[in-house]
C-alpha cells in the first residue's frame, strides 16, 4: 500500500511538471511576433484528441443505463477530453491580447509625441 501511494504521488508530480512545462512553452510560443507558433501545440493536441473522441463518446454513451445519462456522460467526457486544448487556447488568447494592448499603448505614445 505504501509503495502504491508513493508511485501515485511521483506520477502526479511528474504530470504536474510536464503540464507546467507545456504551459510555459505555450506562453513562450504565443508571445512570438507571428501568430502561428502559438497555435502549434493546441493544434497537435486537438488532432490527437480527434482520434480518441469517438471511442470516449461510444464508451460513455453505450455504458449508461438511460438515454439522458448517456448524453450527459458523453458531454462531460468529451469536455474533459478537450480540456487540455481549451486551456492551451485560453493561454494563447490571453497572451495575444496582452501583446495587442502593449502595441496599442505604444501607438498612442507615438501619436502623443
Amino acid at each position: 500500500m505504501l509503495i502504491a501511494t508513493k508511485t501515485i504521488i511521483i506520477a502526479c508530480v511528474i504530470l504536474l511538471l510536464v503540464s507546467a512545462g507545456v504551459i510555459t512553452l505555450e506562453v513562450y510560443l504565443s508571445r512570438r511576433e507571428s501568430k502561428v507558433p502559438g497555435l502549434v501545440l493546441p493544434g497537435i493536441l486537438f488532432l490527437g484528441e480527434l482520434f480518441v473522441l469517438p471511442n470516449v463518446a461510444a464508451v460513455a454513451f453505450f455504458g449508461a443505463e438511460t438515454l439522458a445519462a448517456g448524453c450527459l456522460n458523453v458531454i462531460l467526457r468529451v469536455f474533459l477530453t478537450l480540456l487540455p486544448t481549451i486551456v492551451l487556447m485560453a493561454v494563447y488568447f490571453l497572451c495575444r491580447r496582452g501583446m495587442n494592448r502593449k502595441k496599442q499603448i505604444e501607438k498612442m505614445n507615438i501619436q502623443d509625441l
